[in-house]
């Protein structure tokens, strides 16, 4: 009987629990926020459906940013890597981990926004930072602004969907239809043929549907 002669990844437990978890919150607050705007009458069934189902995608892609941004170990440990190719990671990246394990979210941000006035091109923890204030720091203006920073900033293909899928979660939680379609459109466009796509503009036309 042939063995599987590929190491075990240890780190594949955390990865999985920080996509699911995270897609999990994502989850619930897509079905929040879907089901505000359709007590509201602003959207329909199928509008919730897409709500919920961006909400979902979204959750899966940030918790995967959160865990490569972390640079989460076997043990435990995280470290947040800095986005300049092969540079050690910050070491107060681990600091700032450690108040958002412990919920002080506003030091927390404050310490991102102190390693990005070092490193203004660190895309990297500037998403990590967005998926902060979108998150637990509570702050969407402020997540919209990291957020729309990284789109601008040279951002690779895998850091714009990312930050894209912040803002479609973003403004449909938020209920901001008109930039919600916007970005759905815009995201649909820009990764026409992928998964993430199609399913951007399967969301985008049950919106539609739903008025």
């Amino acid at each position: 009987m042939a063995h599987d002669s590929r190491p075990n990844d240890p780190d594949r437990p955390i990865l999985v629990r920080a996509v699911v978890g995270t897609m999990l919150i994502f989850l619930v607050l897509a079905a929040a926020a879907g089901g505000f705007l359709v007590a509201k009458d602003r959207i329909g069934l199928a509008g919730f459906a897409g709500v919920v189902v961006a909400g979902a995608i979204t959750g899966g892609l940030v918790g995967a940013l959160v865990y490569r941004a972390s640079g989460a170990v076997a043990g435990g440990l995280v470290q947040v890597l800095t986005g300049a190719g092969n540079l050690p990671p910050a070491p107060s990246f681990s600091y700032q981990e450690a108040l958002i394990m412990q919920g002080k979210y506003g030091e927390a941000v404050d310490s991102f926004r102190d390693h990005l006035l070092q490193h203004p091109s660190d895309l990297e923890a500037r998403l990590a930072l967005a998926a902060l204030l979108a998150g637990p720091a509570n702050n969407s203006v402020d997540a919209e602004r990291e957020f729309l920073s990284v789109r601008t900033g040279g951002a690779t293909a895998r850091q714009d969907l990312v930050a894209s899928e912040g803002l479609i979660e973003l403004y449909a939680r938020t209920g901001q239809r008109g930039r919600h379609l916007a970005e759905l459109a815009r995201f649909a466009e820009r990764f026409r043929g992928t998964v993430a796509g199609d399913a951007a503009k399967r969301a985008l036309g049950q919106l539609k549907q739903g008025g």
